[in-house]
């Protein structure tokens, strides 16, 4: 079984890629940047699909800045859920809104991840611990992704 960017190394991908980025014009749709390094996003994940069997209207292109950004605001839609239904596993919502807003503004690594579960009440213990820690999982690897340069990220 590949892994996401094993796949993204695929030529059915590559293909799909250049295509699509030919169609907007070799430049980010959103801001017309033409000089970095171009991306293209998948608007809507859609579970079992291969990278490359996406439609075209649910792939654009983008520069790294707004790829970042467009991730970004993925995984804070994403965390607003997850507290949002979190609160029924008897997981207080100011401890995950902390918990979540040092790990967003400080850039913690794995070890500081795992070390920031000690911060959730005991009365958590049970199915949202684990639903606490797929977050976090979540949470580390878009760090991971987005700031390859700084060495305490995993």
């Amino acid at each position: 079984m590949s892994t996401y960017q094993e796949k993204l190394k695929d030529p059915r991908w590559q293909k799909k890629r250049l295509e699509i980025i030919d169609r907007d014009g070799w430049k980010c749709s959103v801001c017309g940047d033409n000089k970095n390094m171009l991306a293209v996003h998948h608007c809507e994940y859609m579970n079992g699909n291969e990278p490359w069997d996406y439609p075209g209207g649910l792939l654009v292109t983008l520069c790294e800045k707004c790829h970042s950004k467009e991730h970004s605001k993925f995984l804070e839609d994403e965390i607003n859920d997850f507290i949002f239904q979190s609160c029924g596993f008897g997981i207080l919502k100011s401890d995950i809104s902390n918990l979540f807003k040092v790990i967003l503004e400080q850039g913690y690594g794995r070890e500081k991840l795992l070390n920031l579960t000690n911060n959730i009440r005991d009365d958590a213990i049970g199915s949202g611990v684990f639903r606490i820690l797929r977050m976090l999982k979540k949470i580390e690897l878009y760090i991971s992704s987005n700031d390859k340069t700084n060495n305490e990220i995993i």
